[in-house]
């Protein structure tokens, strides 16, 4: 594992990314020195209310599309998302051949929470790819229909 990690400190350095990497001679034994790095660092992240916040602020901010429920798709299924900004939004049913197959929604949304309601009518049974484009991002789940 140590030369995975130094790769890893070195791409992280190459993308600027701050860390803190701190090799110990010999095995996987917990000595003292290892514990306390270990216990400071749990203590700093589980104590810190304001990293809980950032998390749950970043959660906010992101494109999020969620599983389609219920799953398989039978009849119809509900999309859930989140959109971090309003703006213009697309849903779109793909196939597997990434192919368009339906754009189930194509239009303005606010920020927030949304769910739309799809039935996939003229489609067989099969593993399908819904997308979510919105403010330059795409996120992508899987779907499957069954009959």
């Amino acid at each position: 594992m140590y030369p995975t990690n130094l790769d890893l400190a070195a791409a992280f350095d190459a993308m600027g990314i701050e860390y803190v990497f701190r090799p110990f001679e010999g095995g996987h034994d917990l000595t003292q020195e290892r514990l306390q790095y270990s216990l400071a660092f749990l203590d700093q992240k589980m104590n810190d209310p304001a990293a809980v916040e950032d998390r749950a602020t970043a959660a906010r901010s992101v494109l999020r599309l969620d599983p389609s429920q219920p799953s398989p798709v039978y009849a119809s299924t509900a999309i859930r998302f989140l959109a971090p900004a309003g703006g213009r939004a697309t849903l779109r049913i793909i196939g597997t051949d990434g192919r368009l197959l339906e754009t189930v929604l194509d239009g303005s949304v606010s920020a927030g929470d949304h769910t739309v309601l799809w039935r996939p009518r003229n489609l067989p049974a099969g593993v399908y790819f819904c997308e979510l484009a919105s403010g330059g991002l795409r996120v992508t789940q899987k779907l499957v229909v069954n009959r």
